[in-house]
């Protein structure tokens, strides 16, 4: 057969029932269905010979689902109950677990184990083991480097243990920086960031906001953030102030015993104190002097000997030297003594009860840098240290 079908027609055979409409199913209707709210009871009577005398006579109606034993109606009941007795105990919201320190924990299971602090732990060479503790690495720090931590030497002495606990890296804290080349740069903490241990400081002097490493500043107290916090030298101010104690200090004339005189050259360098005999200073007008300070003027003056012609003030004088030349505004530190070589010859007592009288010297040992001098009627015996050549005016007998 070909060609295209253009119509058909059914024919319909003649005993064939007719055709009616197809009607919808209610199976997919989705109307609400009545829910069916009644409650089916089982009635008691007389007729249940089962039962005792007093149920007969009363008649009652109990649902059906729960006369049954172990029905869901007593399940529902113990488990309200339960639910009860748990709402009367303390809710988990009321324990502040974040108040408790992460160690107390482990100490608890140690305990749990049977451990107790400071005891000693084994089976047979029983000993109190150090507790090992662990330095997190921080975030960012380079491989091979170590995080310097602060020996107790470096702790100051003079710091209480209630000021330590108050230096915390917080906000707030005031902080030193540690890295060259920003070294003694001070600065406030006004955010962290703990993820990556860094702190965000707003610094003193240059009025910049930071991002720093935090094992790269220094928590500080208050009183050295506002005493040092702009001082933009502070480095040099502490090495200049450390030489200036070394030369403005008074130092006690130099002894004539080579023994004493070395182990006085090596204490040049630290701070020296002042003898007890010595608390005002030796230095009197014509008092022959030598000048000591071998770094003055590049040593032009040094080892030149001259005398104290005037006093400026109490530790400052002018000096006269023996080729003519004057040198005002000389320290005593940059001086020394001069004890005369012949006998016979005028010294002035320097120290002690016949402190700025004039004698003369009787006798001297070198070997003992002592010398017998005369004072009036008394005869001392003096060490090189407290008298000096007197080149001034003669003093009568």
């Amino acid at each position: 057969m070909t060609g295209v079908v253009k119509s058909f027609k059914v024919r319909q055979a003649p005993n064939a029932r007719a055709n009616l409409p197809l009607q919808r199913s209610k199976m997919f209707d989705h109307e609400e269905e009545e829910t069916d709210n009644r409650q089916y009871t089982r009635t008691f009577s007389s007729k249940d010979s089962h039962r005792s005398a007093a149920a007969v006579s009363e008649k009652t109606d109990v649902p059906i689902i729960a006369a049954i034993p172990d029905s869901y109606s007593i399940v529902r009941r113990g488990a309200d109950e339960k639910l009860g007795s748990l709402e009367e105990l303390e809710s988990e919201q009321d324990i502040d677990y974040d108040s408790i320190p992460v160690e107390e924990y482990g100490k608890a299971l140690l305990r749990g184990l049977g451990w107790s602090e400071g005891a000693a732990i084994g089976k047979t060479n029983k000993q109190v083991v150090k507790v090992i503790e662990s330095e997190p690495r921080p975030k960012g720090l380079g491989l091979g480097a170590a995080v310097k931590s602060k020996t107790k030497e470096e702790k100051k002495d003079n710091v209480s243990k209630e000021e330590e606990e108050e230096l915390q890296l917080k906000v707030g804290s005031c902080i030193k920086r540690t890295d060259a080349p920003h070294t003694n740069e001070y600065g406030k903490v006004i955010s962290m960031d703990e993820d990556n241990c860094r702190v965000v400081c707003h610094m003193l002097l240059s009025k910049e906001t930071l991002s720093l490493s935090q094992y790269s500043v220094e928590v500080v107290s208050s009183a050295e953030y506002l005493q040092k916090g702009r001082c933009i030298n502070q480095e040099k101010y502490d090495t200049y102030k450390k030489k200036e104690v070394v030369h403005t200090t008074p130092d006690v004339p130099l002894s004539r015993n080579p023994l004493e005189r070395k182990e006085v050259a090596t204490k040049r360098d630290q701070p020296v104190n002042r003898i007890d005999h010595a608390p005002t200073g030796w230095m009197y007008p014509m008092v022959r002097v030598r000048f000591i300070d071998r770094r003055y003027a590049k040593g032009k003056f040094y080892k030149k000997k001259g005398r104290i012609e005037d006093m400026v003030s109490k530790d400052t004088c002018t000096v006269v030297f023996d080729d003519g030349g004057l040198l005002e505004n000389v320290k005593e530190h940059q001086l020394e003594t001069v004890v005369p070589r012949s006998c016979n010859a005028e010294v002035m007592v320097l120290f002690g009860k016949w402190r700025g009288r004039v004698g003369r010297m009787l006798e001297q040992d070198s070997s003992k840098c002592q010398a017998v001098v005369q004072v009036a009627d008394d005869t001392l015996k003096l060490s090189y240290d407290d008298f000096a050549e007197y080149v001034g005016d003669p003093v009568d007998d």
